[in-house]
Parts: structure tokens; C-alpha cells; sequence
């Protein structure tokens, strides 16, 4: 998941940002695989996981984009 994010403008705007961004993306990354790996998950739950992680990431980026772009 990590490597979708581009990196090099990250880096630019926001230098501290990035590492925040992968480890929250690693830390959740392992939760989802732990998931899929696991007998009986169901598929309707796992989707669920990735959406609200998805929607976190999105949440906490908004304003912190908005605050390195005020800059």
C-alpha cells in the first residue's frame, strides 16, 4: 500500500509526513492481512476494515495537506 503514494511530492510538502503516512499504512496493512489469512473472515468484514482505514488516512491527510499548502 506504501508504494501507491507519491513519495516525491510527499516528500516536498510535507518531509515529515511521509514516514507518518507509511507506518500507518504498514501498521494497518498487517491487520488486513491477518485478517485475509484467517479461516472464516469474511470478505463483507475485511472490505469494511479497509474502508474505515482508508477513510482514517483520508481524514487525517485533509487537513494536513491544507496546513502545508497554507505555508
Amino acid at each position: 500500500m506504501a508504494d501507491t503514494l507519491n513519495a516525491p511530492l510527499l516528500e516536498r510538502l510535507a518531509p515529515n509526513l511521509l514516514p507518518e503516512l507509511k507506518a500507518y499504512l504498514e501498521r494497518h496493512r498487517a491487520d488486513l492481512l491477518r485478517m485475509l489469512s484467517t479461516e472464516g473472515e469474511a470478505g463483507i468484514a475485511l472490505g469494511s476494515r479497509h474502508a474505515k482505514i482508508m477513510d482514517g488516512l483520508l481524514t487525517a491527510l485533509y487537513p494536513a495537506v491544507f496546513a502545508t499548502m497554507k505555508q
